[in-house]
């Protein structure tokens, strides 16, 4: 997710497939949280079942109709700071300060004991 100072907001695949125009529930979700800074965070679009679960079937054949969620787990550029050069426990430091507003459709993951982002040699 790429978030602009203003809000705007580009949801991208890790190919690079542009996904904001079905998404659009998910715009500008971030943009109170950031507070007019831009930012790039790495994290998954799920669908969730009736019970709030992410369910990958509902995804899958996602069509409307169903509560989407963005998971967070890393950040990579928040303002002008590149982050991805720092260790993964410190961008971690930074990301759970995040109180997204909009939690029904935003929510911090716990972090992992692996990066998803294997850290720089």
């Amino acid at each position: 997710m790429r978030v602009a100072g203003d809000g705007t907001t580009m949801l991208t695949s890790r190919n690079g497939n542009d996904f904001t125009a079905r998404f659009p529930e998910l715009g500008g979700v971030l943009t109170e949280t950031l507070g007019g800074q831009r930012a790039v965070l790495d994290g998954e679009i799920v669908a969730l079942d009736e019970h709030g679960r992410p369910d990958f079937g509902l995804l899958q054949n996602y069509a409307g109709g169903v509560a989407v969620a963005y998971f967070v787990f890393d950040v990579v550029v928040l303002g002008d700071e590149r982050l991805l050069d720092e260790p993964y426990e410190e961008r971690r430091k930074v990301l759970e300060k995040f109180e997204p507003s909009e939690k029904n459709l935003v929510a911090v993951t716990p972090p992992t004991a692996t990066p998803i982002c294997p850290e720089p040699e």
